[in-house]
Order: C-alpha cells, then sequence, then structure tokens
C-alpha cells in the first residue's frame, strides 16, 4: 500500500511538471542531462583509473593486499610473513571485504584491478536510492564524488568507502522502515542485518557502528509491538512477535558480531589487538588505538574533545596546511607510499583532519535546513532525527576525527538532500526550484574538488603493478634471489615489502619475511643504503 501510493504521488508530480511552462520544464530537462553527462565522465574516468593503475597508499600494501592474498590463498605464510604487529592483526581483524578483494585478485590474475570493488558498492548505494526512494543514479554519483575522500577512495583499495556505503543503506533502509508505519516485510529487516554484519566483519571501528545502529532498529521495532502495532513481520499479540523478535535479534546480533565473538573466545577481548579499558575492565592487547597517537593526531588538538575535533575536522578548521593536495587518501601529508614521496607524520593542525570539503558541508547542512522550513515538506521529525542520530554517532566514536573512518555521515547527509527533493513522501509538491539549486551546488562542488586537485582521483594515469615493480627495482633485486632460500626484507622498505613476495613474480619459490624475524638465506637492504645497478 505504502508503494501503490508512493507511485501515486509521483504521478501526481510529473502531472505537475507537464503542466510547468516550458521555460521550467526546459531547465528541468537541462540540469538533468548535466547531471548524466557528469556522472558518466566520472564514472568512466574512475572505470579506467581502477582497471589500469594500482594504488600505492600507505595500507594498500602494508596489510589490505598481504591480508587478501593469504584469507584467500595466492601467498600463505610460507610464501610472505608479516611483521609480530601484523600477523597479530591478521590473526584477530576481521577480513570479510579482504576475501572479496583476494577473490577478485584470484580471478582476474592480478591485485591491480581490485579497486573495482569500491566502484561497485558506490554503483549498489546509487541502485538503493534509486529504488527505495526514486534518485536517480546520476544525481547520486554526482553528490557523492563531490566528496573529496569518496572520490580519493572510490579507486583505492582501502576499505573504509564500501563498508561505509554499507553503514548508510543500513541507515536509509531503516528510515525507510520508519516511514512505512511498520508496514514491511523481511526483505527490508534482512538488507539491515546483511549491510552491518558485512560492515563489523571487515573492520573493527564498524563494530560499534554496527552494535548501535542495530540496537536501534531492535529498540524501534520492540517499541511498535510494545504499543500494540505490527512492525513488519511481527505481529502483537499472543507473544509470537516477540518471540519472533528475539529469536531474530539473536541470530543477527550473532551474525554483526562473529568477529568480535570469536576474539573473545580466543583472546579474551572482542576488540583485539586493541586493548580495551571499560566499566572497570582492563582487557588485553598489543595496541592502544583508542587513544589517538602521533600518528593521528596532532598536538594542537589533543586537549580538545571528540566530538569538538570531530565538528572542526568536518568543518575543516586549519584542515589545508603543509598537504601537496589540499585532500589526500588519509589527510596525511603524502599522496602516496613514503618510498616513493618523502613523507613524515605531521605536527601541524592539518594532520589527519577534514576530507570532506567544508564548503560542500556547509551548502548541503544549510538546504536541508532550507527544505526542513518549507511549508510543505513531509515526515521532518524523521529527516532530522536521522541526521540527528548519525551526527552524534559520528562524533563521539574513537578517531573521529579522521573522517575516512566513519564516512556514513557525510554520505546520510548527501542521500537525505537528495531523498528531501526526489522522494514523493518527504519532498513537497512543486519541488523544481529546490532540484536547480542542489544540482548547482553539487556540481559547484564537484568541479571545484576536481579543480583544486588538478583531478588527481580522477585520472586514469599512475603506477601499474609492472611499473612499481620496476620503478622500486624490485624485478632486479629478486633476480638475484636463488629457489628455495628465504629472503628477509628490509623494514624501510614498508609498505612495499610485500612487492618482494613469490606471488608478483610468477615461476619462482622462495620465502620472504618482512624483516629479520626469523632464519634469512639473504636479505634485501633498505632502498636507499643499495648502490644504485
Amino acid at each position: 500500500m505504502a508503494r501503490a501510493g508512493s507511485e501515486t504521488m509521483a504521478r501526481a508530480g510529473s502531472e505537475t511538471m507537464a503542466r510547468a511552462g516550458p521555460e521550467t520544464e526546459l531547465a528541468g530537462r537541462v540540469q538533468h542531462h548535466l547531471m548524466a553527462i557528469a556522472a558518466c565522465v566520472l564514472s568512466a574516468l574512475l572505470g579506467a583509473r581502477a582497471l589500469l593503475t594500482i594504488d600505492p597508499y600507505y595500507d594498500t600494501f602494508a596489510y589490505h593486499l598481504p591480508f587478501a592474498a593469504r584469507v584467500i590463498g595466492l601467498c600463505p605464510s610460507s610464501c610472505y610473513r608479516m611483521g609480530e604487529l601484523l600477523e597479530t592483526r591478521f590473526a584477530a581483524f576481521p577480513k570479510t571485504f579482504e576475501l572479496l578483494q583476494g577473490a577478485v585478485w584470484l580471478l582476474a590474475g592480478t591485485p591491480q584491478v581490485v579497486d573495482i570493488l569500491n566502484l561497485a558498492f558506490l554503483g549498489m548505494f546509487a541502485f538503493f536510492l534509486r529504488r527505495v526512494f526514486a534518485v536517480p543514479l546520476a544525481w547520486t554519483l554526482v553528490g557523492l564524488l563531490a566528496v573529496p575522500l569518496i572520490q580519493s577512495h572510490v579507486t583505492a583499495s582501502y576499505i573504509d568507502l564500501p563498508l561505509n556505503l554499507a553503514v548508510g543503506i543500513a541507515i536509509l533502509a531503516t528510515m525507510d522502515m520508519v516511514r512505512r508505519g511498520g508496514e514491511f516485510g523481511w526483505g527490508p529487516l534482512a538488507l539491515v542485518v546483511a549491510c552491518l554484519a558485512f560492515a563489523a566483519n571487515s573492520k573493527l571501528t564498524m563494530i560499534p557502528v554496527a552494535a548501535v545502529l542495530g540496537l536501534m532498529v531492535f529498540g524501534l521495532l520492540a517499541a511498535r509491538l510494545a504499543r500494540g502495532r505490527v512492525a513488519g513481520p511481527f505481529r502483537p499479540g499472543g507473544g509470537r512477535g516477540w518471540l519472533m523478535l528475539i529469536g531474530l535479534s539473536f541470530v543477527a546480533g550473532s551474525a554483526i558480531a562473529g568477529t568480535a565473538l570469536h576474539n573473545l573466545i580466543c583472546f579474551g577481548n572482542p576488540i583485539y589487538p586493541v586493548e580495551l579499558h571499560a566499566f572497570g575492565l582492563s582487557l588485553p592487547g598489543p595496541e592502544s588505538a583508542m587513544i589517538p597517537g602521533d600518528d593521528s593526531l596532532a598536538p594542537a588538538w589533543r586537549n580538545v574533545t571528540p566530538p569538538l575535533r570531530w565538528l572542526a575536522s568536518v568543518l575543516e578548521v586549519d584542515g589545508y596546511a603543509d598537504r601537496p593536495l589540499p585532500w589526500t587518501y588519509d589527510q596525511g601529508f603524502c599522496v602516496t607510499g613514503p618510498v616513493l614521496e618523502a613523507c613524515v607524520w605531521g605536527t601541524g593542525p592539518s594532520f589527519r583532519m577534514g576530507g570532506y570539503f567544508a564548503a560542500y558541508v556547509l551548502f548541503l547542512t544549510a538546504f536541508l535546513g532550507v527544505q526542513m522550513c518549507r511549508p510543505g515538506m513531509r515526515e521532518r521529525r524523521l529527516v532530522l532525527s536521522t541526521i540527528g542520530s548519525v551526527t552524534i554517532l559520528a562524533a563521539v566514536l574513537p578517531h573521529s576525527h579522521e573522517l575516512r573512518y566513519y564516512l556514513f555521515w557525510v554520505i546520510a547527509l548527501v542521500a537525505l538532500n537528495l531523498i528531501c527533493v526526489f522522494d514523493s513522501t518527504f519532498a513537497p509538491a512543486d519541488n523544481r526550484i529546490a532540484r536547480h539549486v542542489l544540482a548547482l551546488g553539487m556540481l559547484a562542488a564537484l568541479a571545484s574538488v576536481v579543480v583544486l586537485t588538478g583531478a588527481h582521483y580522477l585520472a586514469p594515469t599512475g603506477p601499474t603493478m609492472q611499473s612499481l615493480l620496476r620503478d622500486l627495482q624490485v624485478d632486479s633485486r629478486i633476480e638475484r634471489v636463488a629457489d628455495g632460500t628465504t629472503i628477509c626484507v628490509d623494514p624501510d622498505w614498508q609498505p612495499f615489502t610485500f612487492l618482494f613476495a613469490p606471488v608478483f613474480h610468477p615461476g619462482r619459490a622462495y620465502s620472504a619475511l618482512d624483516g629479520p624475524i626469523g632464519a634469512c638465506t639473504s636479505s634485501i637492504e633498505p632502498p636507499k643504503q643499495e648502490k644504485p645497478e
């Protein structure tokens, strides 16, 4: 019934547009064509970049690709063994997304194409908005790719973007269930659980996010049942609805907390290897990542509370100094790995701060605020409670100032703006001017980011696997390694020690160690100490 009502209202909106003046109708067509052209150009450039280049960013070769290769069986520990810390992380970190990366690598025969996964997840998010909220695909792509951190990560092997897109789907699917007033089936619930389980079992920082959102969904369903109302597939009365809800919660909770339960059983700490101090408990772990260190936070922000740090990062206060580009993949001072580029930890206030493009965030916030104040706007409380809830959640999470970890906030902000001008459940009847304004704002933000970065994250140029091995002279060094030996690669090669593993050198049979962590037959000297050939 809800969908039928939405279709009726959509037809009514189309009839209103048909009665509009020719100038307005022409402007609407031009605006739609501009967004479609921009989306097509972006998709072509990013698709080419994902397929033709290899992501050289630090974490990619430090552990994402090594994890992917090992979990899929391409490079076991006999092929390449990481240092103690990374081996501990491999034993405890969730690795669902690395499994997908490994599968793509296995099928394609090269890790160069694994970044296509991020593009696929972006496409799935756009399809979700189109299917559930009637937002055109092109508008979603343009709106999201105007965010610098999303534009840079969509062709990177970092896993933050796809996981946060999954969380974004869970948030918006929950909002959709609420607006339906309990009239929904198992499909939306299964989608929410699948997205939260995928995120929580792919990265530790997603575990608290998924846990909070899962509890919120349970609370919304339980509240409806307690008031004697239908809550999706759960019917009040007789206790059967409550039993089914409790059963679903147990199954969903087990799926979402899979990695946390594994770590609790094996290591006595659900977020191992990160030590945890909470509720009077002190749980073991070799890393103290809950408190930002020198590699995460500049001294200028150390005494600022996390929510205010998050706000300063969103607004990019003192956020542009010291970087070769206004925005980098992690808002550090490197555009690529430090072996290829001189790079040090930062002490300036811009270190790890920013990444959303403050002007764009302010525009989206102001636009959403104006929409909320319009007389014809419907479901104001639902929109405001959604953005309010995700804002509080994002601001209080560990390392919240590093915005790439919790991209779900800006994803939700962009999506809500689009929903409020396209979905007939929310949007006022005559929404043409609002769409014009939103389109211009998104296109202007996208153009600004492209100009300010010199289209660095769009250009289908950059290192390939072959050029990386050649330029770092890895191939020439491996030629001197005999089969059946074990080589120790000097840690100064990080993040590229993994390039010395035999998985990148077909036909060779030897073992590589990340540093002197075992018996070595020979060693690979540091890149700056070895004499050029």
